[in-house]
């Protein structure tokens, strides 16, 4: 799977999207990528999905939204069981290497064409 974050959030599998569902499942994605591979507290995720003023019904929402995007990256897993996306005791982690996501590939070529340019044009 590869992850999208500049521009439009977006999942590929195959090269082809995956859909998640509604914008909350893209902005929870966001949340969870920018923060990847660290824990992102529930309470950094509902300010991030819902703002200063959360409903609520926030955490129970929250839970759902996460189930969600669990049953659309991994299909296959039982429930409870996303390799990708795990629970932790305040929070949850989205399990992955960065070099999935399109912003930390960029970021790595823009350092190899750094590092490039020190380099005598012959070699």
């Amino acid at each position: 799977m590869q992850f999208e974050i500049f521009g439009e959030v977006r999942v590929l599998r195959a090269g082809a999207p995956i859909l998640l569902g509604g914008p909350m499942a893209y902005r929870l994605l966001a949340a969870l990528l920018v923060g990847a591979p660290r824990a992102v507290e529930r309470d950094t995720l509902i300010e991030r999905l819902w703002g200063a003023h959360p409903p609520a019904t926030a955490t129970t929402a929250l839970q759902v939204h996460v189930s969600h995007l669990r049953r659309a990256l991994e299909p296959n897993h039982r429930s409870g069981a996303c390799s990708i996306l795990r629970t932790t005791g305040d929070g949850y982690v989205f399990a992955i290497d960065r070099a999935r996501i399109d912003a930390d590939h960029f970021e790595s070529l823009v350092h190899d064409a750094e590092e490039l340019a020190g380099v005598e044009p012959e070699q």
